[in-house]
């Protein structure tokens, strides 16, 4: 799966929601022939690593991207992923994945569109979102620079 994102793309998003289906599983994507799919290992310790999440919070794509790849491994603070002053977010896979290919971002991380209802359950004050949660799509970010770490 190389060269323009529109060539790929549709391929990608198909085992991208296949893997998710049977855990949370992210898209990852840093240019012609660097993409991934990230899938949670089976006996990750979710509870341990996001304890003081919902339950239903912790299987989110979303808050396995903020709180695990983007706070965790590559140093984004949550203060900056509040003020996206590292990242962008488009809601077309696509563009996002073409930025990279411009060089206007380093890599795009590709999501499950969220299922709803059971989040929607979740009577936590942690389990608000500031999107519009009706909108079922794929979601990209894009880090723009990484911090130094």
């Amino acid at each position: 799966m190389q060269g323009p994102a529109s060539g790929w793309t549709p391929q990608f998003i198909a085992n991208l929601k296949a893997a998710g289906s049977e855990r949370p599983t992210l898209g990852a994507y840093a240019g012609p022939g660097k993409l991934a799919l990230l899938r949670l290992r089976p006996d990750f310790d979710l509870e341990g690593a996001l304890g003081d999440l919902a339950p239903t919070m912790r299987r989110l794509d979303v808050a396995l991207l903020h709180r695990l790849v983007l706070e965790r491994l590559l140093g984004v603070s949550a203060q900056a992923v509040r003020e996206e002053k590292n990242l962008t977010y488009f809601r077309n896979t696509a563009i996002a994945c073409e930025s990279v290919e411009n060089g206007k971002g380093q890599i795009a991380f590709l999501l499950n569109p969220t299922r709803w209802p059971p989040f929607m359950t979740t009577p936590s004050p942690t389990a608000r979102c500031r999107r519009n949660p009706r909108i079922s799509i794929q979601a990209a970010f894009r880090i723009d620079h990484l911090l130094a770490g």
